[in-house]
């Protein structure tokens, strides 16, 4: 097993992986049956600190909200066990299907809603 990339490359590898799922891919995560837009995965932190990666969705049955779900850029600091995906990608992995729980699994997006800010979840 190859070991694990420095910071800066881990962290792209989360934001390049997530893209590919989340707004490039066919993935269809649904808030009561309607499908939830993503809008953004993106880095947010400085360049001294572990950096956070930050999507960004909508719901059709909340029009005028923006969702968000930040989380640590890394994942834990133990060794990567799954030999079919290396631990950046296999970090992000656990982020969407971790998302993607929550956005379908009823009440997650009913909290009142700012449309001048994120909505975080």
């Amino acid at each position: 097993m190859s070991p694990e990339p420095e910071r800066p490359e881990y962290e792209g590898r989360v934001v390049r992986h997530l893209r590919q799922i989340l707004i490039e891919g066919n993935l269809r995560v649904s808030d009561r049956g309607r499908p939830v837009v993503f809008e953004d995965v993106r880095l947010d932190g400085g360049k001294s600190t572990v950096s956070s990666v930050v999507i960004t969705f909508r719901s059709p049955v909340r029009p005028g909200c923006l969702f968000g779900r930040r989380k640590d850029a890394m994942g834990p600091p133990e060794p990567w066990q799954d030999p079919q995906r290396s631990a950046p990608e296999g970090w992000a992995d656990m982020v969407w299907i971790s998302l993607m729980e929550d956005i379908e699994t009823r009440p997650a997006l009913l909290k009142k809603c700012d449309p001048r800010s994120i909505t975080w979840v």
